[in-house]
């Protein structure tokens, strides 16, 4: 089917130029002065030409039809030249990166060594038998720290450390022991222990250990400085701030001793003072001595203040006044008997 189509379709194509050549001839041919055609025009031969006095034939009303026009196939592109070839050396050269040279291999270091051995300590032959004699033999033992029992948090940890290990003892309650008897034997107060070891009372267990610090100790007072330090064996273990007497009313000098201790004091304002007598009553808030008082000499002491702000300054009636929290510590410290000294 496809090879007749192609032949019919080749007919009809050249119909159509033989057509189209021999219309072509005849209106040249009309011409004045128009030259012989040529003998045949594509296959077909052609009329002599006639004289022009010759009257031509007028064309048939009617003309064969002519046929309906192919699509001409499209044409084939002529295959492009071979391009000239580059050697197969020159194209992989131009493709492949430059690479650079690898590097040598780290040389592998050489193992280290191994360390000798210590020698050996000198251990007496008998104690080798038994394992880990040898070790009790030549390590000493360590003796307990005496902060062991405590917690490790807190300011009880803190007033402990103050203390130092050579100032610090540890007692194992015994039965029969009591709070008073222990602080008694150590020269400190009952509410030091309570406090180093955080008791909230004075009951203790046989077997329990205390960490109880070694005393007794004293007072020094610098109101140049306006300082307090509590001192043991002549060396300062603590310091505080404190407020001293004005100029009107100086802080007295010298060496004094602790005549009382009172928690939770009453007051009674002199005659003398600029606001006249009065009583304050031990839980009163106006109590100006505070919480504690800590009496070294006639009417002179050391105590609390509701006016923390004036605590190192020059403004008291001859007293020293500590905060709340640091005059409880100090009272603590100090039994009746210790030293106070004023500079």
């Amino acid at each position: 089917m496809k090879k007749a189509w192609n032949v019919t379709l080749g007919a009809a194509i050249s119909g159509l130029v033989a057509y189209a050549a021999y219309d072509g001839y005849e209106r040249v041919a009309s011409r004045p002065g128009a030259s012989a055609p040529p003998a045949a025009v594509a296959g077909r031969p052609h009329p002599s030409p006639t004289p022009a006095s010759t009257p031509r034939p007028e064309p048939s009303p009617n003309p064969p039809p002519a046929p309906a026009p192919v699509p001409a196939p499209a044409p084939t592109p002529a295959p492009a030249p071979p391009a000239a070839r580059e050697p197969a050396s020159a194209l992989a050269s131009a493709r492949a990166p430059a690479l650079s040279p690898a590097p040598a291999p780290a040389p592998s270091p050489s193992p280290a060594p191994s360390p000798e051995p210590p020698p050996a300590d000198p251990v007496p032959a008998g104690l080798r038998d038994e394992p880990g004699c040898e070790l009790a033999a030549v390590v000493p033992p360590v003796p307990p720290s005496p902060l062991a029992p405590l917690d490790a948090r807190g300011p009880s940890r803190r007033l402990a450390e103050a203390f130092g290990a050579d100032g610090l003892a540890v007692h194992e309650v015994q039965a029969g022991d009591t709070l008073g008897k222990i602080a008694r034997l150590h020269h400190v107060t009952p509410g030091l222990i309570r406090r180093v070891n955080g008791l909230a009372d004075d009951r203790i267990r046989p077997g329990r250990r205390l960490v109880v610090p070694r005393g007794p100790f004293a007072v020094e007072i610098e109101r140049a400085t306006r300082t307090l330090a509590v001192v043991r064996d002549g060396r300062p273990v603590l310091r505080y701030p404190v407020g001293i007497g004005g100029p009107a009313s100086p802080t007295p000098t010298g060496e004094y001793a602790v005549v009382s201790r009172v928690e939770n004091p009453e007051y009674w304002r002199p005659p003398e003072h600029d606001q006249g007598p009065e009583h304050f009553a031990a839980d009163d808030p106006r109590n100006p001595l505070g919480e504690r008082w800590i009496g070294f000499a006639p009417g002179y002491g050391i105590h609390g203040t509701i006016a923390p702000e004036s605590v190192g300054r020059a403004v008291s009636n001859g007293c020293v006044r500590m905060r709340a929290e640091d005059v409880e510590e100090v009272f603590d410290l100090v039994l009746v008997g210790a030293t106070v000294v004023i500079r």
